[in-house]
């Protein structure tokens, strides 16, 4: 019977199966900053996981899938330490879907920005101890009934715990980096399907669109502190804060997520429950400003594809890359070079709504504003030199990462001095960033200050800024916002009563201080 059999074999390779287990189960509590007995509860879920792995290596006959077993192994525990030492958890689907939209050689460069010689130390000590169950050969020949059965074990056990993998696997990294993986393939099928699905058409709208054009600019990686409002010491928005034209700033903002793949298309989809349903079925701010009579445009230089969101009522699309073509075929190489796009279609005849997504702050900084002479105002700087994100850099880090706020004010300065027509600019951002706090790098780490973004309403002239009812959204500049609320102010802008358009969304700004509710602050990805 194989169940006894079984038994002895697991009995066999207990007495070293325990040494990558407990190595396991100490690391995760180095790197990966969960409650005690979550990380208590992820090394007893490892066991089953560690056993098949254990069970496989022990039985196998070839030398060579030895070592292809064991060297999978240590890119996974390598590939998970690194990660968690700059951004405090393993790797999940979302930064996989990322990675795969990237060309080799933007991946290439930003890989190697990342260095950890202690979590190469410790995925070589993990897999050294694996191999020891590798020493003795096994007691019979019946060695491919329990590969497949140990191998079997460990990818089984991993799926069936997939739901919980922000949590419990903490102390055993193959486990999470299988569960990631079956997630974004889980993704990736959904996303090859997904067409069956109809998104439902925006109702008419029932009063009058406002007055003036919209451009809704949504900037990368930008932290509040830096902009109007903020209380950094160093002036890296001067335009933005010396703004004379009329302009509502909010002070205490909360974006929906702490990574672009989970924000934007949120942005442009108000979030509502089950949320990997509803991006591909509720209408856009593109369907709803399409049917209100506005001439819709996407302009961007960012590298996703953002499927969730881009449709048939997008009367221009003029994107960072060709995906059709080739990753390689970029049509902007900087946020500058799509100015010439945006005055095109903003000063177009008739009304018009853009959104407009930038790239600037983006790691690695020094890259987003090369050839920006005037932009390097602080220095040592990355530009033409990257670092890794390391304490040891900061300084460069934090002076490329101001450069670059730099280069996005002078952006916002002449996008707004090239508009010919009135119009309101809704300014804000994905997500912000975490610039060495805690030892955390970046974003997408659900770090607070990664959710901390700026939120600014600019107008044209004086009666743009009577018809937005600027008056009343300075009512509620103090209170606190979030992303949520961004959307349902857009839809009055668009002339729909959110209340009347038969979905649920969020109270808009206006409101937002008389209407108890929770707002959304970080969503995870619920991607299929």
């Amino acid at each position: 019977p194989i169940l006894p059999a079984l038994a002895v074999r697991l009995r066999s390779i207990a007495k070293i199966l325990w040494i990558p287990w407990a190595l396991q189960g100490a690391f995760g509590f180095v790197w990966v900053e969960t409650p005690v007995l979550w990380r208590l509860g992820g090394m007893v879920l490892a066991i089953p996981f560690a056993a098949g792995i254990g069970l496989a290596l022990s039985q196998l006959r070839s030398r060579w899938a030895k070592i292809a077993l064991l060297v999978l192994l240590f890119v996974a525990n390598s590939a998970q330490y690194t990660f968690a030492s700059f951004y405090g958890r393993f790797i999940r689907s979302g930064e996989l879907s990322l990675m795969a939209s990237n060309s080799a050689s933007e991946l290439a460069r930003s890989v190697s920005l990342y260095f950890s010689p202690l979590a190469l130390l410790a995925s070589f000590a993990v897999v050294s101890a694996y191999a020891a169950l590798t020493i003795r050969p096994p007691a019979n020949g019946r060695r491919k009934r329990w590969v497949t059965l140990g191998l079997l074990t460990a990818l089984g056990w991993s799926i069936a715990l997939n739901g919980t993998e922000e949590y419990l696997p903490t102390s055993s990294p193959e486990m999470a980096f299988l569960q990631a993986q079956w997630r974004a393939t889980a993704s990736w099928i959904h996303r090859r399907v997904h067409g069956g699905w109809v998104r439902n058409a925006a109702p008419r709208p029932d009063h009058e669109p406002a007055p003036f054009d919209i451009i809704y600019l949504v900037g990368e990686s930008l932290r509040a502190d830096r902009f109007p409002g903020g209380s950094y010491s160093r002036e890296v928005t001067p335009y933005l804060h010396s703004l004379g034209l009329p302009h509502v700033t909010y002070g205490n903002v909360t974006s929906h997520g702490d990574c672009t793949g989970r924000s934007v298309p949120y942005l442009m989809v108000s979030p509502v429950m089950p949320f990997f349903r509803t991006l591909y079925t509720q209408p856009t701010l593109f369907d709803y400003a399409k049917n209100s009579g506005f001439r819709t445009s996407f302009i961007y230089s960012n590298e996703n594809e953002w499927l969730e969101f881009k449709g048939r009522n997008i009367d221009i699309l003029e994107q960072h890359v060709e995906f059709t073509s080739g990753m390689e075929e970029w049509n902007y190489r900087s946020d500058h070079s799509m100015l010439a796009s945006i005055a095109r279609s903003a000063n177009a005849p008739g009304r018009q709504f853009l959104v407009v997504e930038t790239y600037t702050s983006h790691w690695p900084y020094g890259e987003r504003y090369e050839g920006c002479a005037g932009c390097r105002i602080y220095r040592p700087d990355n530009v033409g030199r990257p670092v890794p994100f390391a304490s040891a850099y900061r300084t460069q880090i934090i002076n490329s990462y101001d450069n670059a706020l730099i280069y996005f004010d002078q952006f916002v300065e002449k996008l707004v001095a090239s508009l010919k027509k009135p119009t309101l600019i809704v300014l804000t951002s994905d997500h912000a960033e975490s610039l060495g706090e805690r030892g955390m790098w970046g974003h997408c780490s659900g770090q607070p200050e990664q959710f901390s973004v700026p939120l600014m309403f600019i107008a044209t002239d004086k009666s743009v800024a009577e018809a937005a009812g600027f008056a009343a959204l300075s009512g509620n500049i103090a209170t606190p916002i979030s992303h949520t609320n961004i959307f349902p102010t857009l839809l009055n802008y668009l002339g729909y009563a959110p209340s009347l358009t038969g979905y649920r969304y969020g109270a808009d700004l206006v409101h937002v201080g008389t209407r108890s509710e929770e707002h959304t602050s970080e969503l995870q990805s619920h991607s299929f």
